[in-house]
C-alpha cells in the first residue's frame, strides 16, 4: 500500500512539474513573440541614400541584437550612412596585390584569392554582418555581442578608397607611413566616427570606452599575437569574417 501511495505521489509530482515547466515555456514563447513584434516596427535607415532589401533586413536584424539600445542604434545608422557615403560598392573587398595582411586569405583560397575582387566591399561587409548575427543568435544571448556586431560592419572600412583619401588629406598624424586596412579602420573609429556620434544631441554621455573597445577589435581582427586571438570580441569578428569568405568562395564556385 505504501509503495502504491508513493508511486502515486511521484506521478502527481512529476505531472505538476511538467505542467509548471510547460506554462513557463509558453510564457517565454509569448514574451519572445511580443519582443519580435515590437522590434519588427521599421527603424529607418538614413534617408540620404537608397538601400536594397537585403540591407534593410540585416539592419533590422542588427537592431534586434542591439536590443533597441538608442546609443548603439545611432552608431549603427552612422555606419550604414558611411558605407554609402564612402562608396563601398565601388571598391573590391580584397586588394589586387596580396600583401602580408591578406596572407590568411591567400593561404585559404590559393589561386581563387583574386576571384574575391568580384565581391565588392559593401557586399562583403554585409556578409560579415550576417555571419556575426547568425552566431550571436545561436548563442541564445545575442545582446552580449553588441560591440562585436558593430565591429563586423567596421572591420574593413580601411579598404575604402574614398575614406583613405579623406584621412590622408586631413593631415592626420596617425595616417603617416604605411597603414594596413585594419589600422585605417581603427583610425576611422577613433578620429571620425567618434566625432560624428558625439555631434548628436543626447549622446554626449556615451562612454569613450565603447569606441576604444570597437577600435581595438577592428585593429586586431587579423590577430598576430596569442592574447589577441584569445580575445572573445576579436575572435568573434575574425570568425564571422572567415565564415563570410568561405560562403563567398562557395558562391563564386557555383557561378562558374
Amino acid at each position: 500500500m505504501d509503495k502504491k501511495i508513493n508511486s502515486i505521489k511521484t506521478l502527481v509530482g512529476s505531472y505538476i512539474v511538467y505542467s509548471v515547466l510547460k506554462d513557463i515555456k509558453e510564457m517565454i514563447k509569448k514574451t519572445n513573440e511580443n519582443i519580435t513584434d515590437e522590434l519588427s516596427v521599421p527603424i529607418h535607415l538614413p534617408v540620404e541614400f537608397e538601400y536594397d532589401d537585403r540591407s534593410k533586413k540585416l539592419f533590422n536584424r542588427a537592431v534586434r541584437v542591439l536590443n533597441g539600445n538608442q546609443q548603439f542604434l545611432e552608431i549603427l545608422k552612422q555606419i550604414f550612412f558611411d558605407m554609402k557615403y564612402f562608396e563601398f560598392e565601388k571598391d573590391p573587398s580584397v586588394s589586387s596585390v596580396g600583401g602580408a595582411e591578406n596572407a590568411h586569405l591567400i593561404q585559404m583560397l590559393g589561386p581563387r584569392y583574386i576571384d574575391l575582387q568580384k565581391i565588392d566591399l559593401y557586399s562583403h561587409t554585409l556578409n560579415v554582418l550576417e555571419q556575426g548575427i547568425k552566431y550571436a543568435e545561436e548563442t541564445g544571448r545575442p545582446t552580449g555581442f553588441s560591440l562585436s556586431i558593430l565591429a563586423c560592419l567596421l572591420h574593413d572600412f580601411g579598404k575604402s578608397t574614398k575614406l583613405r583619401k579623406l584621412l590622408d588629406s586631413g593631415g592626420n598624424n596617425k595616417f603617416s607611413g604605411y597603414k594596413s586596412h585594419s589600422d585605417i579602420s581603427a583610425i576611422y573609429v577613433s578620429d571620425y566616427l567618434v566625432n560624428k556620434i558625439y555631434e548628436n544631441e543626447g549622446l554626449e554621455d556615451l562612454s569613450m570606452h565603447v569606441f576604444e573597445t570597437i577600435e581595438n577589435i577592428v585593429k586586431y581582427h587579423h590577430p598576430q599575437k596569442k592574447e589577441q586571438r584569445e580575445n572573445l570580441e576579436i575572435s568573434f569578428v575574425m570568425k564571422a569574417d572567415e565564415f563570410a569568405r568561405k560562403e563567398e568562395k562557395r558562391m563564386l564556385k557555383n557561378k562558374k
